[in-house]
């Protein structure tokens, strides 16, 4: 070889040294970084409400300008000097402030005139874009209620409530303080206001609301009342979700849709968010800016509302010595834009202000009493708890006089429940509190609501002697019987009434008085022991459980089963972005005979077990609604019978940890067309079954596909190891072997495919068919080190 050969292959072999000698470097550099980010991670994964339970106590601090109330999550600054000024001057999830500008605490109208409550003076006219403490000094607004004082006291209960049917047992009422601030005019010196907020231990939420007493010698009328108004920041529309007494019964059950804000470019507003008349009037720039400007005005209260036609009140009339308090706003304060995260941030704030919804006893609805003992038999061997005398049940008029006052058919039905009971299954039966459909005592003309067109009905207004004695029937009779629970059909959903002779005044205390008595009525029941099903999500006030959607209807008019189960497991997946899984229930009505009646279905017991085990999988309850679950007498009954006990066996044995409070992560929504995925997850270190992930596949041909599931809310750092097991593998339309044979451990973080915290489940799922794979935690990376040498 010459000399210059030489040189060029020893500067060939210097170079690929010194490649080999950087991407060793590179590589572990790499590592290093990555065990960085996997340790910084893990570190903030320790410290997330979401995952673990946070020791944030509530607490009052007083500062230099006022108050601020805190636990450790959020926060709410408030400005405050005694006999003048009190407002808002902020409100703050972790780093991130949501207030915007000065706003008053609360609004109403008394005796025609309308005062704030509350409120500073200091924000230029026309300079809302935001609050510039050091330039603008605060002071006392002479027109308004002034501050006189504040007491502490914990929070309130809205209901009695005990731990039951897998509900775990929590703090009830939940911990945390109640700041309650007195307010009073110079003009109206004997009626007090009082402004209440309540901050919970360990939850981003607060609740508001507002009472009035009247302490003078003369009548006053309270017309109108705003118990929030809250400027805010551009994003806080994204960032904050507002929860009503009463939710709408849709998909997503906090809705928050009213009609278009005239004059607008959206053309739409979230219900409690309006357009702010004093943002964005500084520089005449309002074309420009209104698009991201328009909805930052949180106001909440007796406002305009469609179904009810007009201005809800409250309209109150207190006499001397009598008070009222308003209904609740609560408001869930988010620290992300992502969906799944703001839905479980929802989902956790009711398990802790509505702990009710996470009792799911097994239950199936019954259509014929002369068979009650025979579906009771069958729902005693399978693993059901409760049995509920149904909607158009043959021998049962719902809570009709003609059977609650008959002795013979009142001692009759009382050791019906003993025999049922005798075989661990609880009895409660459905009632239609509008009073105008199917059973229920004709609704006399004189109770029915007053329309504001002059017509009477076709519903009952809640707020009569006639209702009322309706309502304490309900609740004597359940008593006599022995009933577990109510099924409440058709509640107070917002109908005004004009009636001057009802136990309200006027049209304006109309909504008030009659969601009031929903309310007492929801709260009678829960006083009383009884689990309340229905269709209406009085959430705040007792209500256990509702219908995933209120479309159960469509299961009439679809025949084709794999059509409306999977509908109603689309409802499910919707459904529970933002509400508590246990606390929704789908019909499934006859199912033997419907899956008999579809001409598609060669397979009975296959058919059966793929919709229960689909709606199980996605954390919904399916429910019969029959004169039996299956004929005793079919050749197939052995097998129906093992198909119901196994997915009743399996929801029990993990309602609590897992399906009930457990965090439910939505993977894959339901289209007909492709692989549906859910996963129940949970951090409980006691728990070695971290996850369990539900597949559904309701096409007529098989489906392989990697399904990533993270790992960060079941609390596995990277570099854990959970081994894959396969739950109910031997049931009827599980399928035959979803993860291939040589895959069963996996460790989180590795795959190129996954973020820190995922792992990438290879997945096979057989046509119409199911698959439930469980994850257990095998290790947890005891360093850093080790979970870089996983690379």
């Amino acid at each position: 070889a010459t000399p210059s050969s030489r040189i060029s292959n020893n500067y060939k072999h210097w170079l690929e040294q010194c490649r080999a000698r950087t991407q060793c470097c590179t590589d572990r550099m790499m590592l290093r970084i990555a065990a960085l980010l996997a340790t910084a991670a893990a570190v903030s994964q320790q410290k997330d409400w979401l995952v673990h339970r946070q020791d944030s106590k509530t607490r009052l601090l007083k500062t230099a300008s006022g108050l601020r109330l805190t636990n450790g999550l959020i926060e709410r600054a408030f400005a405050a000097q005694p006999g003048g000024y009190f407002c808002t001057t902020d409100l703050r999830r972790g780093d991130r402030s949501f207030f915007r500008a000065l706003s008053p605490e609360a609004n109403l109208t008394i005796n025609g005139q309308r005062f704030n409550i509350g409120g500073c003076l200091g924000q230029p006219e026309n300079h809302y874009e935001f609050w510039y403490a050091e330039r603008w000094p605060l002071a006392k607004d002479p027109d308004a209620f002034a501050y006189r004082n504040y007491t502490l006291s914990k929070p309130s209960k809205g209901f009695e409530w005990r731990a039951r049917s897998g509900a775990p047992s929590i703090p009830w009422p939940p911990k945390g303080l109640r700041l309650t601030v007195e307010f009073a005019h110079a003009s109206l010196q004997n009626v007090r206001v009082f402004v209440h907020y309540e901050m919970y231990d360990g939850v981003p939420a607060y609740r508001k609301l507002v009472s009035i007493r009247n302490d003078g010698s003369d009548t006053i009328t309270v017309d109108s009342l705003v118990v929030e108004l809250f400027r805010a920041q551009n994003f806080s529309p994204q960032r904050i979700t507002a929860l009503a007494e009463h939710w709408n019964n849709a998909p997503v059950p906090n809705d928050q849709q009213v009609p278009a804000v005239p004059k607008s470019l959206l053309q739409e507003s979230p219900r409690y968010w309006y357009a702010d008349p004093h943002y964005d009037q500084c520089c005449d720039d309002t074309q420009l800016h209104v698009p991201h400007t328009a909805y930052t005005y949180l106001v909440a209260g007796y406002t305009r509302d469609v179904r009810f036609g007009g201005g809800t009140g409250p309209g109150w009339v207190l006499a001397p010595g009598s008070s009222r308090s308003s209904s609740s706003l609560r408001v869930v304060l988010h620290d992300s834009d992502e969906s799944e995260r703001q839905g479980l941030g929802v989902r956790e704030t009711l398990k802790a202000l509505a702990p009710q919804l996470a009792e799911a006893p097994v239950n199936f609805m019954l259509s014929d009493l002369s068979a009650l003992r025979r579906i009771v038999d069958q729902a005693a061997k399978t693993g059901h708890e409760l049995g509920i005398i149904g909607f158009g049940a043959e021998g049962w008029c719902a809570f009709c006089s003609a059977q609650t006052e008959d002795a013979n058919f009142t001692a009759w039905l009382a050791n019906e429940v003993r025999y049922a009971r005798s075989k661990n299954i609880e009895l409660s039966a459905y009632t239609l509190m509008q009073g105008n459909g199917w059973g229920m005592d004709p609704i006399p003309e004189d109770a029915k609501i007053l329309n504001r067109d002059g017509s009477r009905g076709p519903t009952a207004c809640f707020a009569t002697d006639w209702h009322a004695s309706y309502r304490q029937r309900v609740l004597a009779f359940a008593a006599k019987v022995g009933f577990y629970g109510v099924e409440t059909d058709g509640q107070f959903e917002g109908a005004s009434c004009s009636d001057p002779t009802h136990s309200h005044h006027g049209v304006a205390n109309s909504f008030d008085a009659q969601l009031k008595a929903t309310q007492r009525f929801n709260n009678q029941l829960k006083a009383r022991g009884l689990y309340q099903t229905g269709a209406d999500a009085y959430v705040f006030s007792g209500a256990n459980r509702w219908n995933a959607a209120d479309t159960d209807e469509a299961i009439f008019h679809i025949d084709n089963v794999v059509e409306w189960s999977t509908l109603g497991r689309m409802y499910a997946y919707d459904s529970t972005f933002d509400r508590v899984p246990t606390s929704g229930q789908y019909t499934v009505d006859d199912l033997v005979g419907r899956c008999t009646d579809d001409p598609l279905q060669a397979d009975l017991v296959r058919c059966v077990d793929f919709v229960l085990g689909g709606f199980y999988l996605f954390g919904t309850q399916p429910f019969f609604h029959a004169v039996q679950l299956w004929d005793p007498l079919h050749k197939d009954a052995a097998a129906l019978e093992a198909s119901v006990t196994r997915w009743t066996g399996f929801f029990r044995a993990h309602r609590t940890r897992l399906l009930g409070m457990g965090r439910m992560l939505h993977l894959r929504r339901p289209t007909a067309r492709f692989l549906e995925a859910v996963a129940h997850v949970t951090a409980d270190p006691s728990e070695p079954l971290r996850a369990i992930v539900g597949l559904v596949n309701p096409t007529s041909r098989g489906i392989a596909d990697n399904i990533t599931v993270s790992l960060y809310y079941a609390g596995l750092a990277p570099g854990a190891t959970v081994v894959a097991s396969v739950l109910n593998a031997d049931a009827a339309a599980a399928t035959s072997r979803p993860l291939p044979a040589s895959m069963a451990r996996f460790v989180v973080g590795p795959d190129p495919a996954a973020s820190l915290f995922e792992i990438v489940l290879p997945v096979k799922v057989d046509a119409f068919s199911y698959a439930s794979i469980g994850l257990s935690l095998v290790t947890s990376p005891m360093a850093t080190t080790r979970w870089a040498a996983a690379y």
